[in-house]
């Protein structure tokens, strides 16, 4: 046994010592806090601590409880001058070390009564830190190591103790080459007074290992449902409008159920209690009487070897595990299994540490008191901001329920009164699945009475109280409550009889969708009853796992727990169209064991983001238009340089590159990616070209991937699009006639984004400065084109291609018919030999006759061109029109 651990069997057998004789318990090490503090007043009651005294986050717990279960108040004098605090447990700082006279003053029913302790108040080490943060993060190359020393060049504090996590070394510095989180607690020798640090050590390119998460229902003699998923490919989505570049397949999990039996004597006669730790592995697990590994089902021992035991919890929801996060040490290294003590109704913790035993744990304090009285029904959650856990106490003694928040800054509790001392003689609480609702199961004189409130997820303030009473008279008795697994329209009531009494159980539904209590109690359904068998607890279930929800219900003796397979839907009792009842042969889901009454308490931890393997997102993937691709690189807080390959030869450099894919379908792409550490002497000049060659390559990673391009349309369109309104024909028909789809939808716009029309071909009859069309295709993809659309006229031309000057007054003369030109056009005739026989620059008046130098021509084909300038087109300057007319005298 190392000397710490010697240190800590001392101190918590010299603390027990202290606990037991003076009935009141203090911190295991009580340290000064030298940043000043004002003490608030005092509070009422006689719960388990002040809510406004809990310590802020990494300042020292000196925590004095008031152990005496008869106190009816607690006065607490602590001897430095601070004014006197009422209240049964109490968070306390000292701003200086030394000697103090602690005074606990008490009134009970059996009279006043006064026990003085004499405290020493230590100092705290000086702060380790890493990095000169006391919680940092770096990453190192691949065979490579690094050294942790908390204090470095700056020389460790003398008479110190180390414990690092997770591997439990006693040394003043560690070298560590794995990836994970780090922390050393750096304990004074002569007060037990200590200060931690941590840092996430990443390697560079290297996942984490994912253990993959098991939800273990542990159940009466080594019964274990264990729910979990088969995990199966299935076609990645190409047309999705942004993704992943990597597999063309992702995973589906299908849920499924396992059943198998422990072989360790794990045998659970009331609940048991599990928690998970956040890579999703089993942590801890115990049947009440004593602890195991969730690692190899071993159990867990004493910090100096002996057995643990836990004392016995043979209540439904008697204890419960959860991880306790700690200032400036890794999540996690200490887990909480918090226990009622049925008698007198004490709320205590035991501390589990996972640095000891080969990472595997043991119990290194027991018995630490939090809150008095409760009733032996904890629940537990993660809190809304995901740093803690909070724990749900009820007290039949008091009517008030408590929720005790535990997070890095220590515990603080928050009571509620819902109901008069001594008015029920049993409760059960439960919390619906998004935490907005709370139901509380009671047995008042010889009611079963449910009571529904509304929880506010921060606060966990109830409000809005419903009561319902079942008109079931006790006995049998309220025993467990669930919610519907994915909503609060209804309530799962179990009611359990003892059978050799001649008691009935009963499993019913409650319709909380009713308008009125009285409702509500009139229309429950009974889902099923039985004289021959007791019903116990009621948990949806999985907790934690997606997939199928079902209602359970524990039934002692059997082999296998009952459950309704449709706990969302309103059931008319009896009907196998909704649930699997269990009458003769099991219809249950099979345990490997013999059930008791009770269900266990699960506790998850939050998952910890996993490391950061290299991979590539695109945002965008129509053809003609540009895919943005992207990468996070790997190895934060390391150099990243990354270069895009494309299959015509292109490159790109950048974490964030934008590129506009040359073909339609599968588009291969590569990423290179080059990790540097940063070169100190570079680092220090302040010059990036130095500092740029003197980065060191810690590793090259290439990613292959790929992406689907979709067809997007393809139109064109004139623009400027015409009209003349100088014509009755002042409108024009515009048909895009899209490709690059088969189906298209179109959206004709103003300038301003107004929708005009959704046709096919839109009517441009006014002029106006701007249109927009935007047709897109079946895959979401579309194209955009503005244009305008003007009022021009284009030149309007009749030149006749014969004429008979034959005196017949029938097309004698040659007339010209031309509009949307400037005045004084240029009329040319020539004959066959080139030679120009007439001019004029007013065609239309006067009109040729044939006579060329006074005689009219032969008939012939005579050659002419028409010289204009356009009236809306100015731009194209002077136009020429050439013909010939036939003249037939």
């Amino acid at each position: 046994m190392n000397k710490f651990n010697i240190y800590i069997l001392i101190f918590f057998l010299f603390t027990v010592s202290k606990t037991v004789k003076g009935q009141f318990y203090v911190s295991k090490a009580v340290c000064a806090d030298p940043v000043p503090t004002i003490t608030p007043p005092p509070s009422s009651g006689s719960g388990g601590g002040n809510a406004n005294q809990e310590p802020p986050p990494c300042k020292t717990e000196n925590f004095f409880f008031d152990t005496d279960s008869s106190s009816v108040t607690s006065f607490w004098n602590f001897g430095d001058g601070t004014p006197t605090v009422t209240d049964r447990g109490i968070y306390h700082k000292f701003s200086t070390p030394g000697t103090y006279l602690v005074t606990l003053s008490k009134a009970s029913n059996n009279g006043a009564s006064t026990v003085s302790k004499n405290i020493t108040v230590g100092m705290l080490p000086t702060q380790p830190k890493f990095f000169g943060k006391t919680e940092a993060d770096t990453t190192i190359c691949s065979n490579k190591k690094l050294k942790l020393d908390p204090y470095g060049l700056l020389g460790a504090p003398s008479n110190v103790d180390y414990l690092w996590y997770p591997g439990g070394q006693t040394t003043s510095s560690i070298e560590v080459d794995t990836a994970g989180c780090y922390s050393v607690q750096v304990i004074d020798r002569s007060t037990g007074c200590s200060r931690s640090a941590l840092v996430k050590v990443k390697l560079c390119f290297e996942q984490p290992p994912s253990v993959g998460f098991k939800e273990k229902w542990l159940v009466g003699n080594g019964g274990v449902l264990e729910f979990s998923y088969e995990r199966e490919p299935v076609p990645r989505d190409s047309l999705a409008d942004t993704g992943n570049l990597g597999s063309d397949t992702k995973l589906s999990d299908t849920p499924k159920t396992n059943s198998y039996s422990l072989t360790n004597g794990f045998n659970a006669v009331g609940g048991a209690a599990t928690v998970y730790a956040p890579d999703g592995a089993l942590m801890f697990y115990s049947d009440g009487n004593r602890l195991f590994s969730g690692k190899d089902d071993s159990e867990i021992r004493n910090a100096d070897g002996s057995p643990y035991l836990v004392g016995g919890i043979t209540s439904s929801n008697g204890m419960v595990l959860v991880p306790k996060p700690e200032c400036g040490s890794c999540n996690y290294v200490n887990y909480w299994l918090l226990k009622v003590n049925p008698v007198t109704g004490l709320l205590s913790y035991d501390v589990i540490d996972t640095r000891y035993n080969n990472k595997i744990g043991a119990v290194t304090d027991k018995g630490v008191p939090l809150f008095l009285p409760v009733s032996p029904n904890l629940s537990s959650s993660v809190n809304a901001a995901e740093t803690g856990f909070d724990i749900s106490v009820f007290s039949n003694t008091t009517g008030i329920n408590t929720v005790i928040s535990i997070d890095t800054g220590g515990v603080k509790f928050s009571g509620q009164n819902l109901s008069s001392a001594n008015e029920a003689t049993k409760a059960t609480v439960v919390y619906s699945a998004d935490g907005l609702k709370v139901a509380i199961g009671k047995v008042i004189g010889n009611r079963n009475v449910i009571e529904i409130y509304d929880q506010d997820p921060i606060t966990k303030t109830l409000s809005g109280k419903t009561e319902i009473d079942l008109g079931i008279p006790a006995p049998p008795q309220v025993f467990g409550l669930s919610f519907s697994p994915t909503s609060t329209d209804f309530l799962y009531v179990s009611l359990s009889g003892n059978p050799a009494a001649g008691e009935r159980s009963y499993f019913l539904q409650l319709d909380l969708t009713l308008a009125s209590p009285a409702q509500i109690a009139a229309n429950k359904v009974i889902l099923y009853s039985s004289i021959t068998e007791s019903f116990g607890a009621v948990q949806r279930g999985p907790l934690f796992e997606n997939g199928n929800k079902y209602v359970y219900l524990s039934i002692k003796g059997r082999t296998d727990l009952p459950y309704l397979q449709y706990p969302e839907i309103k059931d008319i009792g009896g009907s196998t169209n909704f649930s699997i009842f269990f009458t003769g042969a099991q219809k249950g889901s099979p345990i490997g064991g013999i059930s008791t009454l009770n269900l266990p308490n699960i506790t998850k931890s939050p998952a910890e983001q996993e490391g950061d393997g290299l991979g590539a997102n695109y945002d965008g993937n129509c053809f003609n238009a540009p895919t943005v691709l992207s990468t996070q690189g790997i190895c934060s807080p390391l150099k990243n340089e990354a270069k895009w390959y494309f299959e015509d030869g292109t490159t790109k450099d950048g974490l964030q590159v934008s590129y506009t894919f040359p073909k339609v379908g599968w588009n291969k792409v590569k990423l290179e990616v080059k990790v540097f550490v940063d070169s100190k002497v570079g680092a220090a000049s302040g010059n990036s070209t130095v500092n740029n060659l003197l980065d060191q390559l810690c590793t090259t990673q290439i990613y292959e991937g790929t992406v689907f391009i979709k067809p997007a349309p393809v139109f064109t369109i004139a623009n400027p699009v015409t009209i003349c309104n100088d014509t009755g024909y002042n409108f024009t028909i515009i048909r895009p006639k899209p490709t690059g789809g088969n189906t298209f939808s179109y959206n004709w716009q103003t300038s301003l984004g107004t929708t005009l029309s959704i046709d096919s071909t839109y009517k441009a009859d006014v002029a106006a400065t701007s249109f927009k069309l935007e047709i897109k295709n079946e895959y979401g993809c579309a194209q955009e084109k503005n244009f305008r659309v003007e009022n021009k006229c284009d030149p309007y031309i009749i030149v006749p291609n014969v004429f008979t000057p034959n005196g017949d007054l029938i097309n004698d003369d040659l007339k010209l018919y031309f509009n949307f030109i400037e005045p004084n056009p240029e009329f040319i005739i020539y004959n066959r030999w080139g030679e120009e026989i007439y001019r004029t620059n007013t065609p239309d008046t006067p009109r040729w006759n044939g006579i060329f130098r006074g005689r009219l021509l032969s008939p012939q084909l005579l050659p002419y061109e028409f010289k204009y300038r356009s009236k809306y087109y100015p731009e194209r300057g002077k136009e020429t029109e050439r013909g010939a007319i036939l003249i037939i005298p």
